[in-house]
């Protein structure tokens, strides 16, 4: 939203006028004494100025509750993404192999015992 030229108030400098805007900042010049100022763009709307001009006050709100609702949206989604990354870390998890069963050992036939006792001796 174009805002350059619009009065604003500010608590604490007063009212001024909107010098310059980019995606992120917007600049105002206040009273001699306070100079110009930057703020961050939209946020600075909602905690610091407050457009003089009541229609485009209005459309700047509507504006703020389009971002915010936005801003919520993305964070849904990516806890949407997180718990389903989890759950399927978890199934994978589960499905690892049981260990594999101890096998016993063979029994050997009674030659096999023979040889192995004359070699012992």
């Amino acid at each position: 939203m174009n805002v350059i030229h619009e009065q604003v108030n500010h608590m604490k400098f007063g009212t001024g006028t909107i010098t310059a805007q980019d995606s992120s900042t917007v600049t105002v010049k206040f009273l001699k004494e306070y100079g110009s100022k930057k703020f961050l763009y939209p946020s600075a709307f909602i905690f610091f100025l407050n457009l003089s001009n009541p229609s485009i006050n209005k459309r700047m709100s509507n504006e703020l509750k389009l971002i915010q609702t936005l801003a919520e949206t993305a964070r849904n989604n990516r806890l949407a993404e997180e718990n389903k990354r989890t759950l399927l870390e978890q199934k994978a998890a589960s499905k690892k192999k049981a260990p594999a069963k101890k096998r016993l050992p063979k029994k050997s036939s009674p030659e096999k015992e023979a040889t192995v006792a004359i070699i012992a001796v």
